[in-house]
């Protein structure tokens, strides 16, 4: 009972996260805080508080006079935030104003000529554009970052590629660390010195004594990962047969909406998780939902591992109990595994598939109940 507990206990959230689906509006003016989870959510209006938001699309024209935490795919600040900001997302585009600091991590962020940041910038991406102005320090990691505007402070990045235009106007130091020379227009402005440190000046101090350490600990891992795939999979095939052969089926029957529903699941939860660690005081929650994510992902890709052995023993001609099959299946994983970067990706698109066949079977066994 307790096993079936544990089990119900990791699968739960990711059910309802699959299905949840809200469309969010706000009124004109809101006295104190605002929060919203919603496939499109628009802050048009004045918000006296903060704002907290999630969703697929995030577009703030209005004005929030407190801080702004957002988590989605595509965020646009065309407004007013009068405080901090803290988003993270696939698609960042900053066109107002913000009164303090702002931290962002996504793909692509770009701070347009529109846009006025008060404070200073901290952020990650694989393209970081400044062309508005930013009143203090900047410090981004990533791969690419382009400035074209006025910087208060000092620069710091890590990143691959460094572009100053003929916008640039820094008041304080550059300092990057790449192994590739920056680029700077003629009329670029640096104040103060320009500073390049190798890449591996980042890492190299810990390599020589902790490289060993890091080695040892990567064979224990992938041990421990062995062993704890396989005891997964027999105390799902042994104590909740119904619910692993119902999910096998689903992966046999319906392998193209495993796949789809997987990959909204592996999306919900990190997006919520990252929500939540924003917002500070749901730190405890987003880490515990991160655990409980990696738990469901990591279990499910026994089912897949199961299909695996199921689908080779057919093409032998063989038949075997369950605990067998899911042992050949167990072999053939860990043989894929061992092939660079092919075994990656199969580890990878197991998760997500099993995950997507878990959560359906979950929801359709529930409904018969």
């Amino acid at each position: 009972m307790r096993i079936r507990s544990f089990l119900i206990f990791v699968f739960v959230p990711f059910v309802f996260l699959w299905g949840f689906d809200v469309t969010a509006k706000e009124p004109e003016f809101i006295e104190g805080d605002y929060a919203r989870i919603g496939e499109v959510v628009q802050i048009s209006g004045i918000v006296e508080g903060d704002v907290y938001a999630v969703g697929s699309q995030i577009l703030v024209d209005g004005e929030i006079r407190g801080d702004l935490l957002a988590v989605g795919a595509a965020v646009s600040i065309s407004g007013k935030v009068v405080q901090d900001v803290r988003v993270v997302g696939s698609q960042i585009v900053v066109k107002g104003e913000v009164g303090r600091n702002i931290t962002v991590a996504g793909m692509n962020v770009e701070v347009t000529d529109s846009a006025k940041i008060h404070g200073g910038l901290t952020g990650t991406g694989v393209n970081v554009v400044v062309l508005g102005p930013i009143g203090r320090n900047v410090k981004v990691s990533g791969r690419n970052l382009t400035i074209g505007s006025s910087i208060g402070g000092n620069v710091k990045a890590a990143v691959e590629n460094v572009r100053l235009n003929s916008n640039a106007n820094i008041q304080g130091n550059l300092t990057y660390w790449s192994n590739k020379k920056a680029v700077v227009d003629p009329d670029a402005i640096l104040k103060g010195t320009l500073v390049q440190k190798s890449s591996q000046e980042l890492f190299s101090p810990f390599e020589k004594f902790l490289g060993p350490f890091f080695r040892f600990v990567k064979t224990v891992l992938w041990v421990g990962d062995l062993l704890a795939t396989l005891v997964i999979g027999l105390l799902l095939i042994s104590f909740a047969r119904n619910y692993s052969a119902h999910t096998l089926g689903l992966l046999r029957r319906q392998p193209f909406r495993c796949i789809k529903v997987g990959i909204l699941v592996g999306l919900a939860a990190p997006l919520l998780s990252g929500f939540l660690i924003l917002t500070i005081v749901g730190i405890p929650i987003g880490i515990l939902l991160l655990t409980i994510s990696w738990l469901f992902f990591f279990a499910a890709r026994v089912f897949v591992i199961w299909w695996m052995g199921v689908f080779l023993l057919e093409r032998l001609g063989k038949k075997a109990r369950e605990l067998v099959v899911f042992g050949a299946g167990l072999i053939l994983y860990v043989l894929i595994g061992l092939i660079p970067i092919l075994g990656v990706f199969i580890s990878f698109f197991a998760m997500i598939w099993g995950a997507g066949a878990a959560a359906i079977a979950f929801k359709e066994m529930r409904k018969n109940i």
